[in-house]
Formats: C-alpha cells, structure tokens, sequence
C-alpha cells in the first residue's frame, strides 16, 4: 500500500474495495476514476463498468463534417445537477461510424448507424470494449424496407420505404424509429449481451416490434390499420370566421416504457396496451381503453415513478386564455 519513501500506493488496493467504492459513485465521477490509472480502470471492468447515473444527464452530440448529413461521432456527457455543471467526455464512436439517437435506456443508448441500423451504445465502456457496441437485428428486416445498391463497390446506399418513398442510407433511420427502449442493459457476459429485450416504435409511429438479446430479425407485436380511426373534432378559422370540422385520423403509437417487468405503449388517442416479455413470443395481455379528451391533445408520455407508479403524461392545448395567458 505505500512505498519506502512513504507516499502512498493507490494503485494496489484491494480490488474489491475499489469495486465497493465505485458502486458508491455517481457516472460522472466514475468516468474520472476510471481514468487514475490501470488497476482501477481494470476494477471499472470487472465491476460491470460505470454505474448507471443518478441524476439527469445530458448528452451533446458532436457534428462531424465527413459524413454526408453531418452525423455525431461523439459526444460529451454533461452534469445538469451539482456544483460547476461539468461536463466529461464519454467513448468515443469507433472510427467511421455515424449515429443518430433513438433511445436511451439503463445507461445505453440506442442509435441509428450510419446505415440506419439499430445498435446498443455505451458510453461509458471503453472504446476498445467488444461489447461497446451491440447489433440489433437490420432495417432491411422489415417488409417495407427495401435496400439500394451502389454501383461502385455494391454497398447499400439507400433504401426504398413503402414502395414509394427514396432515403440515403445514412438519414433514413432519422425518420423511420421514432423512439426505441431496452427493458434491461445488456450483461457484460453473454454473447450480445444476454437478457435484454428491444422494443421500438417505427414506421411514422403506427408499428410496434421488439428483438430480444441474441435475435436475427424483428418481430413486429402491432401495426395500426383501418380498424384504428377515430372520428375528431377540429377548430378552424377561415375567412374570420370559425366553425368546427369532423374527420377522420388514422391512430399512432405515441410513447413506449418499460415498467415493472413488462412493457407499456400509449397510442395518440389514449389507448394504452400492455406487453409480457416472459415468454417466447412478445404478446399484448392487456389493453385499457381510449381515454376521450375535450381538449386538443399535443402528446401523450408514460412515466415509470420511482415508488412504483405508472403515470400518463399528456400536454394540451390550453383553450381559455385568460386563465391560461403563458398557452
């Protein structure tokens, strides 16, 4: 523990002790002790990385100019709660890769690559760490996706979405996830990770599919259709005047949680579904109806309490503006 000259040997504590006091710390300060020197860097590896943060954390994404629609290479962790706001720089993206955020979850982000494939990003491993970066299954599992190849080197370059619709590579997963989560991070043993489940909202917000630690493909749970229109009311002002009008809108996904082993969705029109991912297959066990608003509804967002609760979020339009003079 010290040497003759008296000064201390920080370097040989016991690993043990070196774990035990990294579960104490918060992700920022664990960044900065993972970097005093190898064996307490090599204790962050054996105690399963970085804990996961305690308080809210704010990623900046970092442009970089090479890539054709100006993606993030790497980012900076910043500190929105204690003293100084600080901010510490995270692991670095493997060179050439591109990402672009859908989720985060347990400490992992989930991203778009920079051929819009989904994979799961830690932060806080370190760059040369083989489970750094994990594959999910590719976009191109999906029915209405179809891949474009290059002429030059055979490469995908981009894709083709309902039959219709032409993306580069690189910015079609921008617009086809809308948000993705993990029910747990993946293990730090396993192939791919063991014991996660994926789940996503994509294809403008009227899919549901999830993939499970080791899957090949996408298993598409839900997918709106005709039987998922409502009739709503809307406000219109034409001409100076203003009249009310019926139509017809077609429902949507609009948030996706992971709450108390199972997984949530809530739709635009406030009908929440609940998902069992114990079995094999990912199922619907329970579907509470739509929720009728007499306000105009801007969103709807589901959160997990920290005493156990499940909570619909959902943001309005406030009619009456002198109650409400800040709408």
């Amino acid at each position: 523990m010290s040497d003759p000259s008296g000064s201390p040997d920080w370097s040989s504590l016991p690993r043990d002790l070196l774990i035990a006091v990294l579960s104490r710390l918060d992700a920022p300060s664990a960044l900065a002790y993972a970097g005093v020197c190898a064996a307490w860097r090599a204790a962050v590896a054996a105690g399963a990385g970085v804990p996961l943060a305690r308080t809210p954390c704010l990623f900046s994404w970092e442009p970089d100019d090479t890539h054709m629609c100006g993606g993030p290479t790497s980012a900076t962790l910043r500190c929105l709660l204690g003293a100084g706001n600080a901010s510490f720089p995270t692991a670095p993206f493997p060179g050439g890769r591109s990402l672009r955020c859908c989720g985060a979850s347990h400490g992992w982000i989930v991203a778009s690559d920079e051929r819009s494939n989904l994979v799961l990003y830690n932060p806080f491993a370190r760059p040369s760490a083989a489970a750094n970066f994990i594959p999910l299954p590719p976009v191109t599992d999906f029915e209405c996706v179809l891949p474009g190849y290059g002429s030059d080197d055979g490469g995908v370059v981009a894709y083709v979405h309902d039959e219709y619709s032409g993306f580069d590579a690189e910015s079609f997963g921008s617009c086809f996830y809308q948000k993705a989560i993990l029910s747990s991070a993946p293990s730090s043993t396993g192939t791919g990770g063991a014991a996660y489940t994926a789940a996503i909202i994509h294809c403008h917000r009227r899919s549901l599919s999830f993939a499970k630690a080791g899957d090949s493909e996408w298993r598409q749970a839900s997918t709106m259709g005709e039987e998922n229109v409502y009739e709503v009311t809307r406000d219109i002002f034409e001409g100076g005047q203003h009249f009310t009008a019926k139509f017809h809108q077609y429902d949507e996904y609009s948030d996706i949680i992971h709450h108390d082993g199972r997984v949530y969705t809530v739709t635009v029109h406030g009908v929440v579904e609940c998902w069992d991912l114990s079995g094999p297959n990912v199922e619907v066990i329970g579907t509470l109806g739509c929720v009728a608003d007499d306000v105009k509804l801007l969103s709807r967002h589901l959160v997990s309490t920290p005493w156990g609760d499940l909570l619909q979020v959902r943001a309005t339009m406030a009619r009456n503006l002198d109650k409400y003079p800040q709408a």
